[in-house]
C-alpha cells in the first residue's frame, strides 16, 4: 500500500473549488492535478460531483498543496458544506456563459461563515464567450464581490479546459497567494477531523483528513472522539507517499491500530487524548446568512456542520426572540449526541435545504443558561469574540476568591497555552500571586490575598482573646468562617505559615509561638485539681471539681493525662502506671485484666481504661483476653 518518500514534507494548505453545478469545477481540478475527482459510479452517470473529491498538486515554486473538489448542486449543498470546512484558499469557478448563480452566492456564504479568507474567482469556460462579453462578466464579478464585501480582494483569472487555457498563470496565482498565507502550526495539538473511513486488506483501518493545529507522527497514541477510544498511528501516508510525520494542514491517510471500521465514522475527530471533551451543546456567535428567506427563530431545529460532522440539534437564542437575515447574535447550540468541537471551531446551521448561517464554537462544553443571566453571558461571549481572553480570565479570577487554572479553563474552555501565558503575565505584573498545597496549585489576586489575610488573621486574634486557654481556632472551624474550600483554605494557610502570619499546631490556627495561659483564679484552681488527682492515686474520682477549659488547658499541657471520657490521672501516676505495666509483661509475656488490677489494687474499671488507653495509643496489642506489649 505504501512507498517510502525521502522528499521533505512541505504540504501545509488545501486549495478547494467552490461554485456553481456544472460549472467546470471537476474538470478544473482534473486539469490542474491530473486526478479525476468524480470516482463515484453515480457521478460518473450523472455527471455531477456527489462527495468531495481530493487530489494534489506541485506548484512552480515546489510546493505541493492538496486539492479537494465539492459537489455544486444544490441537492448535495450538505456535502460541499462538509467538504468546505477543510478549505484554504477557495477557487471560485465562475462559467463565463453564465455568471454567477445561486450556488455560487451560496457556497460564498459558507466559505466565509468557514472563516476561509483567500479565495481566486476562476472564470471557467473562456472558449465560450467573445472578449467584450468577457470583460462585462469581469465588471460584473469584481462589483458583485466588492458591493457585497464577498473575498473583494480576490484575483480573477480565465481558463478553459478544452482550450488548455490559463492554467499556467492560475497555478502562479495559487502560488502566490499560498505563499502570502501563514503557517498552520499554532503549537497546540494534532487533530483531524475525519472525511473518509474504509478497511485496506491487509492493513486494517484506514481513515483521512486534514491535520490541524500541530504535526502528527508514526507511533502516536491518539483518541477517536467522542467514543474517547484510543487508538495509534500505525503509518502516515501523504499523496501516495509513506511517511512519519505530516505538517499542520496536510492531508494524509492513517492506518490506524487498535481499532476497526466498526467503531470509526466519518465526523469523528483524532486528538490527542484528553485535549478535546465530547458535549451536546456550545455557546456561539451566529450570523444568519443574507440568502436565506427567513430568519432564525429561539428554539429552531437546525442541521449541524461542524468539521466533517453533521448532526442534528435545536438553537436556542439569547437575549432576543430570533435573529433576522444579516444579522448576528448568541445564541447555544444543542444537538442530539455527543459531537467532538472546541474554541474558536467555525460551525455552520441548515434548515432542510438551505443555509441559515454559522459562525463560531466560543464555549464549547456548555451549561443550560437561566434567561436572567444572558447579559452576563453575553459580555461574556463578546469578550470571546474579540479573543479579549485576558478580560474574560480577569472577571472570573475577580469573581472568585481563589480558582484554580482548571477552573479558569471551565470557564473560558480556550487553549491551556493561551491561558498559561495570560496567567504567567499576570504574575509578572504582580497582579497574581500562585498559593499551593500537597495536590494543586491556586490562583489569587494580590489585593484579594490581602484582604484574606486580614480577615483570617482577624479570626484567629479574636479566638485567642475569647479562648486565651486554648491552643488556637480549631482548623475545620476557621475555614468554615472564611467559607472557603478545603484545598485553597489549604493553600492559603500554608502561605500563611510560610510567611509566619500563622501556624497550625494539632489541628488548630494560632500566631506563630503562641502558648495558651489561664487568669491567675484558674491557675490556683489548676493546680489544686492537679494536686487532688495526684493524691488519689490509681483510682480517682470523676466527680473533682473543675471547668472544663482548664481541664483541657492541664490536658494539652500534658500535666494530665486523659484515660477515658471520665478517667483522668496525673502525668507522673500515668507514668507509673503505664511502665508497671510494661514491667509485668516482660515478667509474664502477657497482660491481663486480672495481672493488673492485682498489682495495682485497681477496680476492673480503672484496669480497662487504662488497658484500653495503652491499645490506643499502640504501646499494647489485644489479643482476645490477652494483651501483649507491642
Amino acid at each position: 500500500m505504501y512507498m517510502t518518500s525521502s522528499i521533505p514534507l512541505s504540504v501545509e494548505y488545501v486549495i478547494g473549488t467552490a461554485g456553481h453545478v456544472d460549472h467546470g469545477k471537476s474538470s478544473l481540478v482534473h486539469a490542474l492535478t491530473g486526478v479525476d475527482p468524480d470516482n463515484l459510479k453515480d457521478e460518473k452517470s450523472r455527471g455531477l460531483t456527489i462527495e468531495p473529491g481530493f487530489g494534489w498538486m506541485d506548484l512552480p515554486s515546489g510546493r505541493r498543496v492538496s486539492v479537494v473538489d465539492v459537489p455544486g448542486h444544490e441537492r448535495f449543498i450538505k456535502n460541499m458544506v462538509l467538504g468546505a470546512s477543510s478549505i484554504d484558499v477557495a477557487l471560485i469557478v465562475i462559467a463565463a456563459d453564465e455568471g454567477i448563480m445561486p450556488q455560487t452566492i451560496e457556497h460564498c456564504s459558507i466559505l466565509q461563515i468557514y472563516g476561509v479568507t483567500d479565495a481566486i474567482v476562476v472564470i471557467s469556460k473562456r472558449d465560450l464567450v467573445d472578449d467584450e462579453w468577457f470583460e462585462y462578466l469581469k465588471e460584473e464579478i469584481t462589483e458583485y464581490f466588492i458591493t457585497k464585501n464577498v473575498f473583494p480582494d480576490a484575483p480573477i483569472v480565465p481558463v478553459s479546459t478544452t482550450k488548455n487555457i490559463g492554467f499556467e498563470q492560475l497555478k502562479l496565482q495559487i502560488d502566490k497567494t499560498v505563499g502570502n498565507k501563514q503557517n498552520h502550526m499554532n503549537f497546540t495539538y494534532p487533530r483531524i477531523p475525519i472525511d473518509r473511513v474504509f478497511n485496506k486488506p491487509g492493513f486494517g483501518t484506514v481513515i483521512t483528513g486534514k491535520v490541524l493545529n500541530m504535526e502528527i507522527h508514526t507511533g502516536d497514541q491518539l483518541e477517536l472522539l467522542p467514543s474517547l477510544d484510543p487508538v495509534r498511528v500505525r503509518t502516515i501516508q501523504v499523496h501516495g507517499k509513506k511517511v512519519d510525520r505530516a505538517l499542520p494542514g496536510s492531508r494524509i491517510a492513517i492506518n490506524l491500530g487498535n481499532t476497526n471500521t466498526d467503531n470509526v465514522s466519518k465526523g469523528n475527530i483524532l486528538a490527542t487524548p484528553g485535549t478535546i471533551r465530547p458535549t451536546i451543546a456550545f455557546d456561539g456567535y451566529f450570523n444568519c446568512s443574507e440568502t436565506f428567506p427567513r430568519y432564525l427563530k429561539h428554539n429552531h431545529k437546525v442541521t449541524v456542520f461542524t468539521g466533517t460532522d453533521e448532526v442534528e440539534g435545536t438553537a436556542r437564542i439569547f437575549g432576543k426572540n430570533d435573529i433576522q437575515k444579516g444579522e448576528s447574535g448568541w445564541i447555544q447550540v444543542k444537538t442530539v449526541r455527543n459531537i467532538s468541537v472546541t474554541h474558536g471551531d467555525f460551525y455552520i446551521l441548515r434548515d432542510s435545504e438551505e443555509t441559515i448561517g454559522g459562525g463560531k464554537v466560543l464555549i464549547p462544553n456548555a451549561k443550560r443558561h437561566k434567561r436572567e443571566n444572558h447579559p452576563n453571558l453575553i459580555k461574556k461571549l463578546e469578550f470571546l469574540q474579540a479573543r479579549k481572553y485576558s478580560t474574560v480570565i480577569k472577571n472570573h479570577i475577580d469573581e472568585y476568591p481563589i480558582t484554580t487554572k482548571e477552573e479558569i479553563f471551565e470557564e473560558c474552555q480556550i487553549n491551556y497555552r493561551i491561558i498559561d501565558n495570560i496567567l504567567t503575565n499576570m504574575e509578572d505584573d504582580k497582579y497574581l500571586l500562585l498559593l499551593s498545597n500537597k495536590n494543586d496549585s491556586y490562583f489569587i489576586t494580590q489585593n484579594r490575598l490581602q484582604i484574606m489575610i486580614e480577615k483570617i488573621v482577624g479570626i484567629v486574634n479574636k479566638y485567642h482573646k475569647d479562648n486565651a486557654s486554648r491552643p488556637g481556632i480549631p482548623v475545620e472551624e476557621c475555614r468554615f468562617s472564611m467559607g472557603l474550600r478545603v484545598g485553597p483554605f489549604q493553600a492559603l494557610v500554608k502561605y500563611l505559615e510560610l510567611h509566619n502570619y500563622l501556624q497550625i499546631k494539632s489541628a488548630n490556627l494560632c500566631y506563630p509561638n503562641y502558648e495558651p495561659t489561664l487568669s491567675k483564679i484558674q491557675l490556683g484552681e489548676a493546680k489544686q485539681f492537679v494536686k487532688d488527682l495526684k493524691n488519689y492515686g490509681y483510682t480517682p474520682p470523676g466527680n473533682i471539681p473543675i471547668t472544663q477549659e482548664i481541664l483541657d488547658f492541664l490536658t494539652l499541657n500534658g500535666e494530665v493525662v486523659k484515660i477515658s471520657s471520665d478517667i483522668f490521672y496525673e502525668k507522673n501516676t500515668a507514668n507509673e502506671l503505664i511502665n508497671g505495666i510494661k514491667e509485668l509483661a516482660y515478667k509474664d509475656n502477657e497482660i491481663t485484666i486480672s495481672s493488673v488490677r492485682d498489682k495495682f489494687g485497681t477496680s476492673r474499671k480503672y484496669t480497662l481504661a487504662i488497658l484500653e488507653y495503652m491499645d490506643s495509643k499502640n504501646i499494647t496489642r489485644r489479643n482476645g483476653d490477652l494483651r501483649y506489649i507491642r
